[in-house]
């Protein structure tokens, strides 16, 4: 179901109670953006209560040292809390430290080589307000690559329905990256999500499992986030095999979490694995092209779930021939598999999902 926004002015807003706001920064390596960051934060127009948890990952450089400076110097209304790890515990455990440090209704993360928009947190908080929503998305631009990446394909309005919200996740519809969105900090800690810690791409592991629990949205689609596209930050560089060894992990860990919330059975969360399975397939094809079969059959091997629940009639011709590969043995439906990927890409290019391209400069850990 949708609800319209039905009046966006800000007289109505000022009429909402404003939740309180928490900002997590994971900081390491970025001394030459760190202070873009913070300034960005600052300059906020919220009107409600927010505050900002800078989390110091043992970064190496002088990036710390700049915020510390910045909020100190700093007289406004914002809430600066900087928190130092003992070792570092790479971008997961500095964003899941955050969730743990949270003093708000709602959390934000925010990347520390990245910068929001003036209006970023009252354009999301406000209908979060209103709706009390479990997440609130809001669009983002890309800058520093001539790449183009998939964005926010929803319109403003409330979106519920786990059906809804599942099936608008797996055609893309909204992106995968942790970033430029307001999560409910009860919704995040009643189901124990936390970000799984030591690998790259947890972004969408931990956006999987959101989508799966969620039970209401909100779209803003208008841009409250500036990504930026940096060489050398952790998914820029060319590392086929960290990427396949974080799918390795992604994959059987995803397929745990439905078993761990009852949704081994539940045919729209199923479509997740398949859009895993793809995604791994995907750069398998593009990095290694000769390694796609050993791919393919490594990842059947990883997925523990019956055949029966991946394989529908309902949604159609195309994906009922997509997900018979299932239903033949794994060195058969290969070939099935590769040859609707050949036939389908000749009419349709790859998606670019853009937290493969970029996190941000934290170590993995």
């Amino acid at each position: 179901m949708v609800i319209r926004l039905q009046d966006s002015s800000p007289n109505r807003r000022m009429n909402m109670e404003a939740p309180r706001v928490s900002l997590i920064i994971p900081v390491y390596g970025v001394e030459p953006y760190i202070e873009a960051c913070v300034r960005s934060v600052m300059a906020q127009d919220y009107q409600g209560k927010l505050e900002c948890l800078l989390i110091d990952d043992c970064s190496p450089d002088k990036s710390i040292d700049i915020a510390t400076k910045l909020v100190a110097g700093y007289s406004g209304s914002i809430e600066f809390r900087i928190i130092h790890h003992k070792y570092n515990k790479g971008l997961s455990g500095a964003r899941n430290t955050g969730i743990n440090e949270s003093t708000g209704e709602y959390c934000y993360f925010l990347d520390s080589d990245d910068e929001l928009t003036p209006d970023c947190i009252s354009s999301l908080a406000m209908p979060a307000a209103k709706h009390r929503v479990d997440m609130v998305i809001g669009e983002y631009e890309v800058r520093g690559s001539t790449k183009i990446f998939k964005h926010l394909k929803l319109n403003d309005g409330l979106y519920e329905g786990h059906k809804t919200l599942v099936k608008a996740y797996y055609e893309y519809k909204w992106p995968q990256i942790a970033v430029a969105k307001l999560y409910n900090l009860e919704f995040l800690k009643s189901h124990n999500l936390f970000f799984e810690e030591g690998i790259i791409h947890e972004d969408e592991l931990w956006s999987g499992e959101i989508a799966c629990l969620l039970h209401s949205i909100q779209v803003v689609n208008k841009p409250t986030y500036i990504y930026k596209v940096r060489q050398g930050s952790i998914t820029t560089a060319n590392d086929y095999d960290r990427k396949m060894l974080a799918y390795v992990r992604i994959l059987p860990s995803f397929i745990n979490f439905l078993k761990n919330n009852g949704l081994s059975k539940d045919y729209d969360s199923l479509q997740l694995v398949n859009r895993f399975v793809y995604q791994f397939f995907s750069i398998t094809k593009e990095d290694k092209p000769s390694y796609c079969k050993d791919c393919y059959l490594l990842v059947r091997g990883l997925i523990d779930v019956p055949s029966r629940y991946l394989f529908t009639l309902s949604n159609g011709l195309r994906q009922a021939i997509l997900q018979s590969h299932y239903l033949l043995p794994p060195a058969i439906g290969y070939y099935l598999y590769d040859l609707y990927d050949r036939f389908y890409h000749l009419k349709k290019s790859r998606p670019k999902v853009l937290g493969r391209h970029k996190s941000n400069g934290t170590n993995v850990g």
